[in-house]
């Protein structure tokens, strides 16, 4: 890439905040992105044009076309503009004698989303064999290494959302991977857990050397959610968890979870979960003030739910005719 200098791409490479300057690109070959103001890119491409500088551009929406004297090749999710006098070699489009990558070409070409080129290879994958299997496993690898980098790029900027993404696209090409796994994990940890997040989250509940810590993120994001048994479910194997490695240390976590828990079942109206849990623990710690609180809530519960119906006896108003 040190042949290159790149600005308003979505690319995953180091861009200039301001348009390139002739001591930024000496020697080498600017790579300008339509995505954003594209009407002040294509000015300036007409500028680098004039004065003979070598250029390339890149926009992600194929289903727009600029109307440009440029030649054009179209790529899974981008197209690029070139200059066919500067760039001869990306021209020539001829057909490959390969026919297993014609097959594979074929297939993805009218492609708009990361999920289509997935399906797309995972349904070729699995009715092929042969040379055509290996280079649907070599496509197929291109594809994650791609979105791969792009994790690692946001990474190195801080922009952790945009991560979670590009694993997310990562992991429709791959299901298991220590560095996406590792960088997604990472990732997590430094953001508020979101709603979009939870695929990921459920992929790294399956490794043990995250799962502890990704539940005890992920249970909150379901209550947010309302999503009760979801959480409910999470909580169980967090319980069952720091039961099983005892010691001290897991007793305050195991202590917390059974009274978030009993909140939820509080908050839910389930009066036998909250009261199965609730007077189990406050049997063992009689003098916790949290326990007597929540016993207290139950009976206030039990209080609200079964109220002893007394039917009303119908009033009898004698009159002067009475007897």
């Amino acid at each position: 890439m040190e042949k290159f200098v790149f600005h308003n791409t979505s690319l995953p490479f180091e861009n200039l905040e301001t348009l390139p300057k002739r001591n930024d690109f000496e020697n080498k070959t600017i790579v300008l992105g339509l995505d954003k103001n594209p009407e002040l890119i294509l000015k300036y491409a007409d500028i680098l044009e004039k004065k003979s500088l070598p250029y390339l551009l890149i926009h992600s929406d194929l289903k727009l076309n600029f109307e440009t004297k440029l030649k054009r090749r179209d790529f899974p999710l981008f197209r690029i503009y070139f200059s066919e006098i500067q760039f001869p070699e990306l021209a020539k489009e001829s057909k490959s004698t390969d026919w297993e990558n014609e097959l594979i070409k074929t297939r993805l070409k009218d492609g708009a989303d990361p999920k289509f080129f997935s399906d797309a290879l995972s349904s070729l994958y699995l009715y092929s064999s042969g040379s055509l299997y290996e280079k649907v496993i070599e496509t197929n690898e291109k594809f994650f290494l791609s979105y791969l980098e792009y994790a690692k790029y946001y990474y190195k900027k801080e922009k952790y959302n945009s991560v979670i993404q590009a694993a997310r696209f990562a992991f429709l090409h791959k299901e298991s991977n220590a560095n996406i796994e590792e960088i997604s994990y990472q990732s997590l940890k430094k953001i508020t857990p979101e709603k979009n997040h939870i695929s990921i989250m459920k992929i790294l509940l399956k490794k043990n050397i995250y799962k502890v810590q990704i539940s005890r993120r992920l249970y909150p994001l379901y209550l947010s959610l309302n999503e009760t048994e979801n959480a409910i479910f999470i909580i169980d194997d967090l319980i069952q968890h720091y039961t099983s490695i005892g010691g001290e240390e897991s007793k305050l976590d195991l202590k917390n979870l059974k009274i978030e828990k009993a909140k939820i079942y509080l908050q839910a109206s389930n009066i036998r979960g909250a009261e199965e849990i609730i007077l189990n623990e406050q049997r063992k710690e009689t003098d916790s003030i949290v326990w007597q609180k929540l016993k207290y809530d139950l009976q206030a519960l039990r209080d609200s739910t079964y109220k002893v119906y007394l039917p009303q006896q119908k009033q009898i108003i004698g009159t002067e005719n009475d007897n």
